[in-house]
């Protein structure tokens, strides 16, 4: 989605080129490859910020592979993606990249999706509704939940029904 993101934000400076068929032209395939180029490095950036790196990466292991596949675990970017970042920023050689890159780890089965919302969002949204601020079908609504999806989503955080008592 982030390298979605960025042909979003950037469409008016550079939309792709137009085609009739499949058969680009040279100049104009050179072009598209540079966009996604950049549509990817954004997405690195995006989603493996340098600051996190730094902080994630021990550098002892930096050519571990082990350690830095569970470092893309941590991040939820494929062991390629990181390996690509990492390469980039100078602080793997391409042998270690290679070694991440063959170390494909399944998502571990006990890793959670992360919830759809903050902790304090839904408290705050608890609390307008048991104090009758809002009512729960336009809070649904505006989340584009039925009420009983809403519902599901305060038991989500542990929260009690503040619309079903």
């Amino acid at each position: 989605m982030a390298h979605e993101l960025f042909h979003s934000l950037t469409w008016e400076r550079m939309a792709p080129e137009r085609r009739e068929s499949n058969a680009l032209g040279a100049r104009a395939a050179k072009s598209n490859v540079r966009i996604e180029q950049l549509a990817d490095n954004f997405a690195a950036a995006l989603l493996m910020p340098t600051a996190s790196l730094n902080a994630l990466v021990d550098p002892d292991r930096a050519k571990d592979a082990d350690h830095l596949a569970d470092i893309a675990r941590q991040l939820r970017v494929s062991t390629d993606a990181l390996g690509w970042r990492l390469r980039g920023l100078g602080r793997i050689d391409e042998a270690t990249r290679l070694k991440l890159a063959a170390t494909r780890r399944a998502e571990s089965p006990t890793s959670e999706t992360p919830k759809p919302f903050s902790t304090m969002f839904v408290k705050e949204l608890h609390a307008a509704l048991d104090r009758g601020r809002l009512t729960a079908r336009k809070a649904a609504s505006a989340l584009g939940m039925t009420l009983g999806e809403l519902a599901d989503l305060f038991k989500t955080y542990e929260l009690s029904d503040p619309f079903r008592s």
